[in-house]
C-alpha cells in the first residue's frame, strides 16, 4: 500500500469516530461561548457610546472652564459691562462651543445673564418654561456659599423629556482663584443631531429612550436580552447630576455572531478540534512510524539548505513511494535553482554596471551640456540686442531684399534663444529624475500660500496661449498654507498647465482649487483631444508619451509628469488623471494640510 493510501485510511478511520463522539458535546459548548462573545460585544457597543456621551460632558466643562476662570467675565459680574456680553456671550460663541443654553448667576444667586440657542437654526430662542425651572433649581442648589467649595459639576439633566449636557463651574480668576463670585452654567440639548454625532462617532446605532422605562433597569450596569434569532438588545442606565435615572440607552444589533455559532454546529469544526485532541497522540505515533519520522528528516534538509543557500546540496531521495518520488524532485528542482542562480547573479551584475554607467552618464551629460546652452542662450540674447540697437538702424530698411534678411536674421536669433530654453528645461528634466532615482532630491520646504503659487503659475505660462485658449482659476475662498517646497509645487503646476496649453487648440483651461477630508485637491481641466483610458498610468513612467495623441505635437523627453508623481507622491500626495477622447483632461492631485 502507498504511503498516500496508508496516512487517508487511518485519518478516514480516526475522523469517522471523532464526528460520532463530538456531535452531541458540540452543541451546548459552542452555543455557550458564541452567546458570550454576543453579550460581549453587545457590552463593548454600550460602553462605547457611554464613553463618548462622557467625553462630551467633558469637552463641554473645559470649554466652560475657559469662561468661567477669566478675569473678564470675574469682572463682568461686578460692572455688568455690556461690552462683555456682545462680544463674548453673541450667537457666534455660542455656535462655536456648541452649546444650547447659558446661564451667569452671581453669588447672591441672581441671575445675571440668561440666555437659550438654536444650534440648528443659528437664532436665539427665548428662555423657555423648562429651561427657567432648571435655572432657578440651580440657584437653590448651587449658587452662594455651597458652589465655592465645588470645582465643577457636571452630567445631565432632563429638561421636558429631553437629555442636557450640562456644566456647572464657580466664576473664578484667570489663576482659578477666588472667592466665587457665582457660577457659570453651559448646556447642550442630547437632540437627534447629537444623538446621530455619536453614531458617527462609535458606528453604534442606539435609541434615547425616556425615564420611566429607565426606572426597570436600576441597580444592572448592563442588561442584554435577545429579541427573537436574528436581532438581539442591550440597555444601560445613564444618571443624572443628582443621580437619579435620566434616560435609558438602547442599542439594537443582528445576531450575526450567533448564527455562526449555529453554522459551526453544523459543520462540527470546533468539535472535532476539542474532542479531536483525545485521538491525537495514538493518531500520532502511526503517522509518525510511517510518514513523520521521513518527512521531519526531509524537512530538515530543505531548512538545512536552505539556511546555509548551498542549491549545491542535495537531500537523501532512497525509496519507492511518494516521499522518494518528492525528494527527487527536490533535488531536480535544486540543481535547476543552482543553475538559474548562477546565472541571475552574472545578470545583475551586468545590470548594475549598466544602470549605473546609464545614470552616471546621464548626470555627467546634463552638467555639460548646461554650459554651452547657458552661452548659446546668452549670446544669443546678445546678437539679437546688438543686432537691433545697432545693425538694423545703419541698414536700408526700404531695400525689400536687405529688410527680408534682416527680419529672417531676427526670426532666426529667437528660434535659437527658444530653442536653447526648451533644451535647457530637457536637461533640467533629465537632471530631476536623475536625482530623484539616486535619492538626492533637494526639498526646502517652508510655509507656502498655494493661492499665491497657482497665480504665479498661471503667470509663468500666459505666454504659452494664444487668443482660442483662455485660462480659468476657480480657487476656494480659505485655502489654508501648507509647508512644502514652493519651487517643486509651482514646477508641478506649471508642468501640468502646460501640458494642457500644448494639447488644447481651442476652449478652456480651468486651474480649480478646493479642500476636502483636510486635502488641497488641485486640478487642472482642460478642452484638449484627451486620453485614452489605457494610457491613463503610462504617461506618469519615465520617458513616456502617448503615440497618436502626440502626433503633430512638439514632443519632449516624457520626464515632466514622472517628475511631478514623484514630487507629489514625496508629500503623502497623490496624482491621478480623468480623461474622454477628444472632450478634455482632468490632471487631478491633492496635497495634505499639514
Amino acid at each position: 500500500m502507498k504511503l498516500r493510501q496508508k496516512t487517508i485510511a487511518i485519518m478516514l478511520i480516526t475522523f469517522f469516530s471523532l464526528v460520532v463522539i463530538c456531535f452531541a458535546a458540540s452543541r451546548t459548548i459552542i452555543v455557550k461561548s458564541f452567546l458570550n462573545l454576543e453579550e460581549q460585544d453587545m457590552i463593548k457597543d454600550l460602553e462605547r457610546v457611554v464613553d463618548i456621551i462622557n467625553y462630551d460632558i467633558n469637552n463641554l466643562s473645559l470649554r466652560n472652564k475657559d469662561y468661567s476662570e477669566w478675569d473678564q467675565t470675574y469682572s463682568f459680574i461686578l460692572d455688568k459691562n455690556k461690552n462683555y456680553i456682545e462680544s463674548e456671550l453673541g450667537d457666534e460663541t455660542f455656535s462655536n462651543l456648541k452649546i444650547n443654553l447659558m446661564f451667569i448667576i452671581d453669588k447672591n444667586n441672581n441671575p445675571v445673564f440668561a440666555k437659550s440657542y438654536d444650534l440648528k437654526d443659528k437664532n436665539e430662542l427665548n428662555i423657555n418654561k423648562y429651561e427657567q425651572d432648571l435655572l432657578h433649581d440651580i440657584c437653590e442648589r448651587y449658587a452662594s456659599a455651597k458652589m465655592s467649595s465645588v470645582d465643577n459639576i457636571q452630567g445631565i439633566v432632563m429638561l421636558n423629556e429631553i437629555p442636557m449636557m450640562i456644566s456647572i463651574r464657580s466664576i473664578l480668576t484667570s489663576d482659578s482663584k477666588g472667592p466665587s463670585r457665582g457660577i457659570m452654567v453651559m448646556g447642550r440639548y442630547m437632540d437627534a443631531e447629537e444623538v446621530g454625532y455619536i453614531d458617527k462617532i462609535t458606528h453604534v446605532s442606539f435609541e434615547i429612550d425616556n425615564k420611566d422605562n429607565a426606572n426597570d433597569y436600576i441597580g444592572k450596569e448592563f442588561v442584554i436580552k435577545p429579541v427573537n434569532i436574528n436581532s438581539i438588545s442591550g440597555y444601560t442606565v445613564f444618571n443624572d447630576i443628582y443621580g437619579k435615572p435620566a434616560f435609558l440607552i438602547k442599542h439594537s444589533m443582528k445576531r450575526d455572531t450567533f448564527k455562526k455559532g449555529l453554522e459551526s454546529i453544523r459543520y462540527l469544526a470546533i468539535s472535532l478540534i476539542i474532542i479531536g485532541a483525545a485521538f491525537l497522540y495514538a493518531v500520532m505515533i502511526i503517522i509518525d512510524q510511517l510518514v513523520l519520522r521521513r518527512l521531519l528528516k526531509l524537512n530538515d534538509e530543505v531548512k538545512d539548505i536552505g539556511k546555509k543557500k548551498d542549491f549545491s546540496l542535495r537531500v537523501e531521495d532512497k525509496g519507492k513511494d511518494e516521499l522518494a518520488s518528492l525528494s527527487r524532485s527536490i533535488n531536480l528542482m535544486l540543481i535547476t535553482l543552482e543553475n538559474s542562480l548562477t546565472d541571475l547573479k552574472i545578470n545583475n551584475e551586468k545590470l548594475k554596471e549598466l544602470d549605473d554607467l546609464k545614470s552616471s552618464f546621464i548626470s555627467s551629460v546634463s552638467h555639460e551640456l548646461r554650459t554651452p546652452l547657458t552661452s548659446i542662450m546668452g549670446f544669443s540674447s546678445l546678437i539679437k540686442s546688438k543686432f537691433n540697437k545697432k545693425i538694423i538702424p545703419s541698414l536700408d530698411i526700404e531695400d525689400i531684399k536687405i529688410k527680408k534678411a534682416s527680419d529672417q536674421i531676427a526670426a532666426n536669433a529667437d528660434i535659437i534663444i527658444s530653442e536653447s530654453k526648451r533644451l535647457t528645461d530637457i536637461v533640467n528634466s533629465v537632471l530631476d529624475i536623475s536625482k530623484i532615482e539616486a535619492g538626492k532630491m533637494d526639498y526646502k520646504d517652508k510655509i507656502v500660500d498655494v493661492e499665491k503659487v497657482i497665480y504665479k503659475a498661471a503667470d509663468s505660462v500666459k505666454c504659452l496661449m494664444d487668443e482660442n485658449v483662455k485660462l480659468i482659476i476657480d480657487i476656494n475662498k480659505n485655502l489654508p498654507t501648507v509647508k512644502y517646497d514652493e519651487d517643486k509645487l509651482l514646477q508641478v503646476l506649471i508642468n501640468l498647465i502646460s501640458n494642457s496649453i500644448k494639447f488644447t487648440e481651442k476652449g478652456f483651461i480651468t486651474c480649480r482649487a478646493t479642500v476636502d477630508n483636510e486635502c488641497i485637491t488641485i486640478s487642472i481641466i482642460d478642452t484638449g483631444m484627451g486620453i485614452e483610458e489605457k494610457n491613463y498610468e503610462v504617461i506618469f513612467n519615465r520617458f513616456s508619451q502617448v503615440g497618436d495623441s502626440l502626433v503633430g505635437k512638439p514632443r519632449g523627453t516624457g520626464l515632466g509628469l514622472s517628475i511631478c508623481k514623484n514630487i507629489i507622491e514625496h508629500y503623502g500626495g497623490r496624482i491621478w488623471v480623468e480623461s474622454k477622447l477628444n472632450e478634455g483632461s482632468s490632471f487631478n492631485f491633492t496635497l495634505p494640510v499639514v
